[in-house]
């Protein structure tokens, strides 16, 4: 299995912001921008959260689209 295929099981598995995907490749966003080049959608969501300094701040959580799911089972 290569990276690319890690990255979209990360994302389908609910495991899919990049510090959760760090363990597979150090810059997830590159991954994720080339699978778009590729035709996949991934959108990405604006999570916001509180850091433990009490400031606000936000991460990124990829998702599939039921597009990008059918088009993994298929892959599989």
């Amino acid at each position: 299995m290569n990276k690319y295929q890690k990255v979209l099981n990360a994302i389908a598995s609910g495991r899919g912001t990049a510090q959760q995907m760090h363990h597979i490749t150090n810059n997830p966003a590159q991954y994720i921008l080339e699978l778009r080049r590729k035709g996949w959608e991934l959108p990405t969501s604006r999570i916001q959260y509180i850091t433990q300094e009490g400031k606000s701040s936000w991460y990124g959580l990829y998702q599939m689209t039921e597009k990008d799911r059918a088009r993994l089972r298929v892959s599989l």
